[in-house]
């Protein structure tokens, strides 16, 4: 049994195919509010992303305007995302990287992507998903962590968590694996309670396995 493929066709089974789930609270309808968005989310919750947006929204939508803002004003805005200090530094760097790069414009290719201050692997992964409509699997806490506790790979690294399984997920799983991996972790497999009693991959899980004192 091919273990990748079997988790894959146990989440579909409990799951409907997605395609059309946006994160809201960073996905917007300009390709800019997006990026800024995904840039805010990094190590904030749902709610303070949101808030952080609206309150610059209000006032900026474009590189231009972001660079216009005194760097005093821009903190204040992003206060709610975590990190806001160097968020703002980021904000300013990417915001003049589009201008004297892409003429305002954000490019939508991975290496362009990730040349861009404050833009790392998820980031891209989220934006290629979400504005591009890839099939990319961005990897957060819950992705990374199922998928080693599932046994799937065993590393530290969330990005080596994302080319695992960029290049072993079968490509009619790609569009649903993102969403499929973050609601299993989030609700059945968390942090610190994993619901195994409800779980439908005790008995290929090597978590389960060592935790439960069961031969692999």
């Amino acid at each position: 049994m091919n273990k990748i493929d079997e988790v894959y066709r146990r989440f579909s089974m409990i799951y409907p195919p997605s395609s059309r789930f946006v994160p809201e609270s960073k996905i917007h309808a300009e390709p800019f509010a997006s990026l800024v968005g995904v840039m805010l989310s990094a190590q904030t919750k749902d709610e303070m992303t949101a808030k952080a947006c609206n309150q610059l929204f209000a006032v900026a939508r474009s590189p231009q305007e972001i660079l216009a803002l005194s760097y005093e004003k821009l903190v204040e805005c992003i206060k709610p995302a975590g990190m806001y200090n160097t968020k703002a530094k980021n904000l300013k760097k990417m915001s003049q990287q589009l201008i004297d790069r892409h003429n305002g414009k954000v490019p939508n290719t991975r290496e362009e992507l990730m040349a861009l201050a404050g833009i790392g692997r998820k980031s891209t992964d989220i934006m290629m998903r979400f504005v591009y409509h890839e099939g990319a699997i961005a990897v957060d806490t819950h992705v990374h962590r199922l998928s080693n506790r599932l046994g799937l790979i065993n590393t530290t690294s969330a990005d080596v968590t994302a080319d695992f399984l960029a290049e072993n997920t079968p490509e009619k799983f790609k569009m649903s694996a993102h969403e499929w991996f973050i609601n299993y972790g989030k609700y059945v497999c968390k942090a610190r309670s994993p619901n195994c009693a409800q779980c439908i991959f005790t008995d290929i899980c090597s978590y389960y396995k060592e935790n439960n004192n069961e031969p692999n």
